[in-house]
């Protein structure tokens, strides 16, 4: 984990239809590399992020990308503007979702007259939770932004940029 000490822009690059801004990056461990982006301004100074370097003849070149604790579910960063929920707050906006999913599945199942029991509310919400957090964590494993897989790629690429 680093953070971004300086950033310089370095003009763009097209590749593959895109244009590509190019910044040298200096880190918090004094370290020093190029970095692509889609976004003028998708790295700026005080940025917390994980680092792959990758040695080239023509330099180092870094892979940045946010960390996971700094992201929440829906992949946004987490900024010092935004307002994040304390860990009390996340888990009743989770459990108050779980048992409106958990109503709605019960009322389809019994009559329209018959009132699901606490048991049964309980662990019904408990399964939409675990089977939601499955999903997240699926996507999280096997998806990447469109951003993300470009950057990548680019800085895979053999030629100088």
């Amino acid at each position: 984990m680093n953070k971004i000490k300086s950033i310089q822009g370095g003009g763009t690059l097209n590749l593959h239809g895109k244009t590509f801004y190019k910044f040298e990056v200096l880190l918090d461990d004094d370290t020093t590399g190029e970095v692509l982006a889609l976004k003028a301004d998708r790295w700026k100074v005080g940025d917390e992020v994980e680092v792959q370097r990758q040695s080239t003849n023509y330099g180092t070149r870094f892979k940045l990308s946010v960390p996971e604790a700094n992201q929440n579910t829906s992949g946004f960063q987490r900024g010092n503007g935004g307002r994040s929920a304390d860990p009390e707050t996340q888990l009743r906006i989770d459990a108050s979702w779980a048992i409106g999913q958990a109503v709605t599945l019960l009322s389809s199942k019994l009559e329209l007259t018959a009132v699901p029991s606490h048991v049964e509310l309980v662990k019904t919400a408990l399964n939409v939770l675990d089977a939601r957090n499955a999903v997240i964590a699926a996507m999280k494993q096997t998806t990447k932004t469109e951003e993300e897989q470009a950057e990548e790629d680019a800085a895979h690429m053999p030629n100088k940029f």
